[in-house]
């Protein structure tokens, strides 16, 4: 775990999910633990078929927020306004870019970071 000179100090929650991704990383690749643990009958798992846990999880993941947000939505009774559409369309291309123009400024963060005397590893929690 990186030191943390009083600037930035690890949550719980933190510290857990370091834990976890050590732990994760200590297991080879195309294995999970029942296969290390012996208590598979068969060394072959989903892990050695998707690759890793988080492309493994990406698909059903995706698909349960599909069906969340299709049961979520608002039922509405009454008609929608006529102007309602292209106002919704003239939003949503501005918010597009407003969102990726945050997304394309990520990596300069780092760089202000550094300039603030944070290390990599400090940078990265």
């Amino acid at each position: 775990m990186a030191h943390f000179p009083g600037r930035l100090r690890p949550n719980a929650a933190t510290l857990a999910t370091e834990a976890f991704v050590q732990d994760w990383a200590a297991i080879p690749s195309g294995m999970d633990s029942m296969a290390l643990n012996g208590s598979a009958s068969n060394s072959y798992s989903w892990l050695s078929y998707v690759g890793d846990f988080y492309h493994g999880a990406l698909l059903p993941l995706f698909l349960l927020t599909l069906f969340l947000a299709f049961m979520a939505r608002p039922a509405v009774k009454e008609d929608i306004p006529p102007g309602f559409s292209t106002f919704r369309l003239k939003y949503l291309v501005g918010w597009v870019f407003c969102v990726a123009a945050d997304w394309l400024q990520g990596p300069y963060v780092y760089a202000l970071y550094a300039a603030y005397g944070y290390s990599k590893q400090e940078n990265a929690v």
